[in-house]
């Protein structure tokens, strides 16, 4: 509900889109909103990326600091910029520091929240002139490279 907390001339431009399922406890978040919300359900991975590769920026809520989600790592390899609600002290914002690849605030505190959506919006305008992802970082999250240091941290690997 942030959105439609913003000034109309921000809020018109503004459309939010949703993929996967909605719980029927969280249907009412949809209701009577004053922007523009698409639903389109469940699809797999490779229908959702036309969705995901003409958008401006991907969104991403995790009020939990000691997770992160493959989500993330999926935004990772978008080349897209990342809004993040997440806690600051937790891993995700960790990830999103060391990448620089989008911006976080808390998921609580609805002044940074509605910062965040401005600045978004006043960043798109300007095309995106201060996103400068460290594609170097980025790789370190790509699966293969995951995969070998979860190797390396549970011991796992072979020495020669």
């Amino acid at each position: 509900d942030m959105v439609d907390d913003l000034p109309e001339q921000v809020r018109s431009r503004i459309e939010s889109r949703f993929i996967g399922r909605v719980a029927r406890e969280a249907a009412y978040f949809f209701e009577s909103r004053k922007h523009t919300i698409r639903q389109y359900g469940f699809m797999s991975r490779e229908a959702a990326l036309p969705y995901l590769e003409e958008t401006g920026y991907n969104l991403i809520v995790s009020g939990n600091p000691t997770t992160h989600g493959g989500k993330l790592f999926d935004y990772l390899g978008m080349g897209k910029p990342l809004l993040a609600l997440c806690p600051a002290e937790g891993e995700m914002a960790q990830v999103i520091r060391d990448t620089r690849i989008g911006w976080y605030v808390n998921p609580g505190d609805r002044p940074a929240i509605r910062e965040l959506l401005l600045a978004a919006v006043e960043r798109f305008d300007r095309d995106q002139t201060e996103w400068s992802p460290d594609w170097d970082a980025i790789r370190e999250y790509e699966w293969p490279n995951l995969v070998g240091r979860l190797t390396r941290l549970a011991g796992m690997g072979v020495s020669a």
